[in-house]
């Protein structure tokens, strides 16, 4: 019954990750020009959405913090340095999400739990991934 348990466990794993396509890096707009026109799409969206967080505040604004985080994600990543940018949130939740268009979001709630650099780039890597794989 064990084996049929992770003989199906596997398959279920294998048939989820199978239409994942690993994304390139986007440094300049005539990469990104040529994304689907639905793709192309989503990015402007989720641009829209990027800028709606931060004119309405939500953004938190400590330089030397924010800096601090991208610089993990861009140890974490460095083929996609400049194409993942990670933002912190206003919110004292514990929350972490990946937007299509590279933008990573922070709550600064979930920054005040963590214990280390190692738990921090945990979740990095985790958010990069979704946007990496285009989950």
């Amino acid at each position: 019954m064990k084996i049929l348990f992770s003989i199906c466990i596997t398959v279920l794993l294998l048939v989820a990750c199978e239409g994942t396509q690993p994304i390139r890096s986007f440094k300049n707009s005539a990469e990104t020009k040529k994304l689907s026109t639905e793709e192309t799409n989503l990015w402007y969206e989720y641009k829209k959405f990027d800028h709606i967080l931060e004119v309405n505040g939500s953004i938190y604004e400590d330089p030397k913090v924010r800096r601090y985080v991208q610089g993990v994600m861009d140890k974490i990543y460095p083929k996609f340095k400049g194409s993942i940018h990670v933002k912190l949130l206003n919110d004292p939740t514990l929350n972490a999400f990946a937007l299509p268009n590279g933008s990573i979001y922070f709550n600064i709630g979930l920054i005040a739990r963590l214990r280390n650099e190692a738990q921090l780039a945990t979740i990095l890597g985790h958010e990069g991934a979704h946007f990496i794989h285009k989950h």
